[in-house]
């Protein structure tokens, strides 16, 4: 309280009003920071009416958990959210800090990235308000990056040669794209839309106190700013940031390896002649944030909120431009951990810059004492508000910040900056002699009592992970969202929806839309052929069928469709209802044939929970004798990308060449039996597809995963080499059945490391004389889908090259009263052993340490499937206890 009061007597407001301005992956590239070649005037402007902290740090090495830190007060060490988790998930005891203000008066108000920017981040809970631009965006989760089917787009698109010189496919992340949009176009992009959303608020009379939390997406990629701030700057006149040729290699050996193989995004750039163009595309998009700033200091400024509003000015983390090898921010380093940080207004100090060490973790505490609001829970960082009220008494500390990797971590102060991997490699740099950080000095016992000093104001414990958001689903309704939890014991199963035309009709979560006039265009007649109930489609017809809404989800796109039928002369279609709110075609091939044939595609853009209420999901049109149709939902992957046309991408890249057969990336576009795919042919050269996962999705400490491919089953096998932690490619053969039919092998591995760090700067590759449809990569060593334990024998097996034909005898299991016991052969030590029940459920997990392996679960009397998993082997055995 006697902050309060002795504040109150500086002039300090007391409960001001507050504007929480954020920005993305802004270093610390500002004027008001010493860096002259930037045009941000309004960031001067904001200086000079309050406090500039030169030496403020990120609490978090990345978007997801620097906003959770801030918006917590809680360090990802004590809450587990390293990486993408929900604090409000696991803790939904936490008040946020919006909450803290709507608790104690306030009214709170959101726009924008103040959270992560992907579906379902924002804790919604608190806000008397929160913007979004469109109702695609409120109905979606309220995404709040560059997104949407509303967002300008520069001409071309993609603008960046790190696309358009190589053939990239842009993906959901915009990775190294930037490009001028038309400055016409300004106020319907989405830091033009919030801000002024912002700044009618701040006109319009509030009788209570209020909280404006302002998020940009900007300078994010992609680097996207109006025509003008691109004009600002002349390329020529670029400068570029200082880098150290192989500042990298005297690093930890992982970090050193990760570097090298980042290295080589700077080296493409250099190649392209793109270098001085990212840097200039990344400067416009400063100067465009800076200017947003602007408006909102112009209106406060009109408006009747001037002298009893404090505005805080903070960027979630750097981003490196090159140096240290890195192109982006997830380090431990000061291009990460340095941020621009102002806190200006409501009678603070003004013209004042502050120089020792700060946190935006103490950004919550700070408000807590500067606005009275209740403390809810304790928090990690320190109140700055003895700093506010006189700048000169500030005095310098350690500093902490977790990794992105739970053990690791960095502390820093003005003089040093130590730093600590989960692996117990460390970094030391002396700032005072070494402010670039170019020589680490963690090998010198001289700076030891130093280093242990600051490791020691690290926790000695750091919580375990928070509930992966990969293992829970995203509920949308209307207008609001939540999430539940997928239990890792049991794998959520793949939905099944079908219609058999059987006599009675048999329908399970499709239903058809059964029309008696025959004129009518969507009638079909039951018949009878041979001795089989079906529907028969003639000529001009189709047949309507629609999903039960409560079936699939809006994000349920990926659908695997299986249809049973006889084919007439000619051919048949499946029209879909799809993403882009329209009816998308797949051709199916209806010549006469013996028997019942399955036609068995997939489709990735599937929108069967956005149909309007009795129109069709699903037509089915020429003529044809339908059997039955059924529809699988796939397990959600963290990244996959479906060769549809256009090609789907969830944070995969492909590299696409399909105009030079002479280079190794040739690949063609093809189909077979009526699917859209991928042809990686054999010619006199090897032939490869290339695939590149998001860095932020799949980082390279993530070793276990599980490979999905779909592909079509032939009498040749499928090669896959994926980067391994070997720093080699480590190739898995999987041996064809020849069922000519499309099938999906899961394939887990433990020792991935993607890095970019192969061919085409990819993290693994497939080739020989192969047709892809989907490829998917899931973080973790999963159960298999339900749907996948539908046999008790060994069909599906997979073979390793480096096993003998003979793979499926390395396996003996022997069933006793209350126990397992199996057999193994010395290859397979280290396989997954999975217990089901009928039904598909997972009843038990554990790896093969010897091999003769005494199963840890006591058995109860009844009919298991015990499947074993060694990267591409599996075998399946039906066991009975008695």
């Amino acid at each position: 309280m006697w902050i309060q009061i002795y504040a109150s007597a500086q002039g300090i407001v007391s409960r001001p009003n507050v504007i929480f301005f954020a920005t993305d992956d802004l270093r610390t590239w500002v004027n008001p920071l010493g860096y002259a070649q930037a045009k941000t005037p309004n960031l001067e402007r904001l200086a000079n009416m309050g406090i500039t902290f030169t030496n403020a740090h990120t609490p978090g090495a990345y978007c997801a958990p620097s906003r959770t830190a801030i918006f917590t007060g809680l360090h990802a060490s004590t809450t587990g959210c390293y990486n993408n988790e929900l604090y409000f998930f696991d803790y939904p005891e936490l008040v946020g800090l919006h909450r803290a203000f709507s608790q104690t008066g306030y009214k709170a108000y959101g726009a924008g990235k103040l959270f992560h920017h992907r579906e379902g981040s924002i804790d919604m809970r608190g806000w008397e308000e929160y913007f979004a631009r469109t109702q695609e965006m409120k109905e979606g989760g309220y995404n709040t990056g560059y997104h949407g089917s509303d967002v300008p787009l520069p001409d071309p698109y993609p603008y960046s040669p790190y696309y358009t010189e190589t053939g990239r496919q842009i993906d959901g992340g915009a990775f190294l794209e930037w490009g001028p949009i038309a400055n016409e176009l300004e106020d319907s992009m989405p830091a033009g839309l919030r801000t002024n959303w912002a700044c009618n608020l701040l006109m319009q009379e509030h009788t209570e106190p209020f909280f404006i939390g302002l998020g940009l997406y900007i300078p994010h990629y992609p680097n996207y700013a109006p025509q003008k701030y691109f004009d600002m700057y002349n390329r020529e006149d670029i400068q570029l940031p200082e880098v150290l040729e192989g500042d990298w290699l005297d690093l930890p050996a992982n970090m050193k390896n990760r570097m090298t193989n980042r290295n080589k995004i700077r080296q493409e750039l250099i190649a392209l002649d793109a270098y001085k163009d990212a840097v200039l595309g990344y400067l416009a998009a400063v100067s465009f944030a800076d200017a947003m700033l602007g408006r909102v200091l112009d209106t406060l400024e009109a408006s009747g909120y001037k002298d009893n509003t404090v505005l805080i000015f903070w960027s979630d983390h750097g981003y490196h431009l090159g140096e240290k090898g890195q192109w982006g921010k997830h380090t431990l380093w000061q291009e990460t951990t340095n941020v621009p940080l102002i806190i200006a207004g409501a009678g603070l100090p003004q013209g004042h810059q502050v120089h020792t060490t700060v946190s935006l973790i103490d950004l919550y505490p700070t408000l807590i004492d500067l606005c009275s609001l209740t403390t809810p829970h304790e928090m990690d960082g320190i109140s700055l508000m003895p700093v506010l009220i006189d700048p000169v008494t500030a005095q310098d500390r350690n500093v902490f910040m977790p990794f992105h990797e739970r053990d690791g971590y960095t502390v820093i102060n003005q003089n040093h900056r130590y730093i600590r991997y989960k692996d117990g490699s460390e970094e030391f740099y002396d700032l005072t002699t070494d402010p670039m950080e170019l020589i680490n000095l963690a090998g010198d016992n001289s700076s030891r009592t130093i280093m242990d000093e600051m490791a020691a104001s690290a926790p000695e414990v750091f919580s375990e992970e928070a509930t992966p958001r990969s293992s829970l689903k995203l509920i949308l309704e209307a207008d609001t969202f939540y999430w539940e939890k997928k239990d890792k014991s049991e794998p959520a199963p793949l939905i099944r929806t079908s219609i058999t035309f059987s006599d009675p009709r048999i329908e399970q979560g499709i239903s058809l839309i059964e029309t008696v006039d025959r004129s009518e265009n969507s009638f079909t007649e039951y018949t009878d052929l041979p001795g089989e109930g079906c529907r028969y489609i003639a000529e001009g017809n189709y047949a309507a069928l629609t999903i039960n809404d409560t079936v699939f989800e809006q994000e349920d796109n990926h659908v695997q469709v299986n249809i049973v039928y006889k084919g007439v002369d000619g051919s048949s279609v499946m029209e879909y209802y799809s993403t882009s709110g329209t009816y998308r075609t797949v051709e199916i091939g209806m010549d006469d044939q013996v028997g019942w044939p399955v036609a068995k595609f997939m489709i990735a853009d599937a929108n069967f929970a956005g149909n309007p209420v009795g129109e069709a999901d699903i037509k089915m049109a020429g003529e044809a004798y339908i059997r039955s149709l059924s529809l699988l939902n796939h397990q959600h992957y963290d990244a996959s990308l479906t060769f549809s046309n256009p090609i789907v991408s969830h944070g995969m890249q492909f590299l696409i060449n399909d105009s030079d057969a002479s280079k190794e990336t040739y690949t063609e576009a093809s189909m077979v039996n009526g699917v859209e795919c991928r042809y990686i042919p054999i010619t006199d050269k090897r032939k490869y597809g290339y695939f590149n996962v998001d860095d932020q999705v799949v980082k390279t400490g993530d070793n276990e995963l599980t490979f999905e491919l779909t592909y079509f089953d032939s009498d040749t096998k499928l090669i896959l080499q994926y980067n391994s932690t070997g720093g080699n490619y480590e190739k898995l053969e999987i041996e064809p059945s020849n069922t000519q039919q499309w099938i999906t092998k899961y394939i887990p591995v433990r020792d991935a490391a993607f890095a970019n760090a192969q061919n085409n700067n990819s993290d693994f590759r497939i080739h020989n004389d192969v047709y892809l449809r989907r490829v998917a990569v899931r973080k973790g060593i999963d159960p298999l889908p339900v749907s996948t334990v539908d046999s008790i024998e060994v069909a599906n097996l997979v073979v390793l090259s480096r096993l003998d034909d003979s793979g499926k005898d390395q396996v003996e299991i022997y069933a006793g009263i209350e126990a397992v016991h199996l057999r193994v052969a010395e290859p397979l030590l280290g396989s997954d052993i999975f217990v089901y029940n009928l039904l598909g459920k997972v009843l038990y997990h554990e790896t093969v340490k010897d091999t003769r392996h005494l199963l840890s679960m006591k058995f109860q009397p009844g009919v298991y499937i015990v499947t074993l998993r060694k990267d591409a082997f599996r075998a399946d055995k039906k066991i009975v206890v008695r």
